[in-house]
């Protein structure tokens, strides 16, 4: 026969005298939030790599719905010219449309889409053209800027040499990725 005291139950206290059948529920509502916080720590969000020599220099976290765009000093003209893009789902950006400030010498003549006169400005929009990167070549005139919708901007010029090539990537990242890069989150 077994011995009595071998039937009994283990009836240990843990810490203050909570009872190991009171755990589980905590535990569960610990994990949860961990999982919860995985979920949403993992999920990619859209932003713009920066890449020199084969590497990325800086990744700017963006909000796909809004607009980029790239400024710069038209070399023949010296005007100003934008040039408007979105993000695409596919990791792709698109090229929706370009503002000039004037229109002259070495400027295109041919219209992509619609070619308007508003504002001050000539708009060649509809061009919605996809593109995977966007090299840019530092000048010296050219003073390309990468501007956000805030205002807010990145100037080449004040972080790579003239003559230098730096590439424009679109990519997604996770929430955790953005966190620690500059223009995160």
């Amino acid at each position: 026969m077994l011995n009595a005291t071998m039937m009994k139950l283990n009836n240990r206290l843990l810490g203050d005298g909570h009872r190991c059948n009171t755990c589980p529920f905590l535990l569960l509502i610990v994990f949860t939030v961990i999982i919860v916080l995985s979920i949403y720590l993992v999920k990619p969000v859209y932003a713009v790599q920066i890449i020199y020599n084969n590497e990325v220099s800086q990744t700017l976290v963006v909000d796909p719905h809004k607009e980029i765009y790239i400024d710069y000093t038209h070399s023949v003209a010296r005007t100003n010219i934008r040039d408007v893009f979105v993000f695409k789902k596919s990791e792709r950006f698109l090229l929706i449309r370009t503002e000039y400030s004037s229109f002259g010498a070495g400027l295109p003549t041919e219209s992509f889409g619609r070619f308007t006169h508003r504002d001050g400005l000539y708009i060649n929009e509809g061009i919605n053209l996809e593109l995977q990167e966007i090299p840019i070549r530092i000048g010296t005139i050219a003073n390309h800027k990468l501007t956000f919708q805030d205002g807010s901007n990145i100037v080449f010029s004040d972080f790579f040499k003239t003559g230098e090539l730096v590439v424009l990537k679109p990519a997604k990242i996770n929430r955790l990725e953005a966190l620690v890069v500059k223009g995160g989150m």
